[in-house]
């Protein structure tokens, strides 16, 4: 059994990432008690085929992805509300893609430093930082897939909360 912890963003307006993996299951929370979400996937690496449901019953999303050491691609969500991961490896250690559309998306540039999925989830300005510490019986990829789903639970539901205030303190 393996464990995927870490920090998406900082520690004022972040999300924590613990999940555990074993026998093809990453299950856990991302986020708090109050804006986060299970994560419930189950994952062939013969195959690379990754599905299962990021949130609840009613405000979650279906996962089906496939997820190998070279690409990761698929949906989450239906098909008129859900954005499509398109992820491709740059070499061993370097996932780099896009989520979502040219408007709506965001970039992901993940490196493995010895273990630790780091980078960047989203753009320079409304991004956040990763930190997701993962053990030896995680595949990177599997570890990249957790800090993006982290990330888009994060734009979906958490920026309406963690930001308002600062938002509304702007304008």
């Amino acid at each position: 059994m393996g464990q995927i912890i870490g920090r998406l963003g900082g520690t004022v307006a972040g999300f924590d990432i613990v999940c555990t993996y074993a026998d093809g299951k990453v299950e856990g929370r991302l986020g708090g008690t109050l804006h986060g979400a299970d994560l419930a996937l189950i994952y062939d690496p013969a195959t690379g085929k990754m599905e299962g449901r990021l949130g609840g019953e009613f405000e979650g999303n279906d996962v089906s992805l496939l997820c190998t050491s070279q690409e990761i691609k698929g949906r989450i969500g239906g098909e008129i509300v859900g954005i499509n991961f398109d992820l491709r490896a740059e070499d061993s250690r370097t996932f780099v893609g896009r989520c979502g559309g040219m408007i709506d998306g965001f970039d992901c540039n993940l490196y493995n430093e010895g273990g630790v999925v780091s980078g960047r989830a989203g753009g320079a300005v409304s991004g956040k930082d990763v930190s997701v510490k993962f053990d030896a019986d995680v595949t990177f990829s599997v570890a990249v897939v957790v800090a993006m789903l982290a990330y888009y639970w994060y734009r979906r539901t958490g920026l309406r909360f963690l930001d308002a205030g600062f938002r509304w303190r702007l304008f």
